[in-house]
């Protein structure tokens, strides 16, 4: 769904972040 891409691209951009 919608949301879980959400998700899996926020957490995404957030590893990218915090490397």
């Amino acid at each position: 769904g919608y949301i879980l891409e959400r998700k899996k691209k926020s957490y995404r951009w957030m590893r990218l972040n915090f490397d």
